[in-house]
């Protein structure tokens, strides 16, 4: 495994992180005057999340000898070709996400922050655990 996917995977372990600590900290603040201000919090950090996620795939592929710039959808169908990800939950998820960048009010928000508890977070997880467990 190169240094570069090495430091991908470590970045990747601490936003993830991250991302649970907001979680979990929302979780504690819901019915309060601060419950938005922490839903804003994990909606950036689930972006900054699988914006790393999307670094580590390439650094893998740069690693095996793969073309490696390539957009979200060629990089997660190339993904699922290893069997690190199932494709079509990440074009979901990358969908959301980029919906953050463009359209953001409380409806989607609250939407988006049950899809990353309940769902997205567990995908960004198996992947960095696949990673680990199944490129050495």
């Amino acid at each position: 495994m190169s240094v570069k996917v090495e430091t991908s995977l470590e970045n990747l372990k601490k936003r993830i992180a991250s991302l649970k600590s907001a979680i979990t900290r929302y979780n504690t603040k819901l019915g309060t005057e601060e419950e938005e201000d922490y839903r804003e919090l994990i909606i950036k950090r689930f972006e900054s999340t699988e914006e790393t996620a999307k670094k580590l795939m390439k650094s893998y592929l740069d690693d095996v000898g793969e073309e490696s710039s390539l957009g979200a959808k060629n990089l997660f169908i190339k993904m699922n070709e290893y069997n690190f990800i199932d494709s079509d939950t990440w074009f979901d998820m990358n969908t959301d996400r980029n919906k953050t960048a463009h359209e953001y009010d409380e409806v989607f928000a609250r939407i988006l922050v049950n899809k990353v508890t309940d769902t997205y977070l567990l995908l960004l997880e198996n992947f960095y655990f696949s990673v680990v467990e199944n490129y050495k």
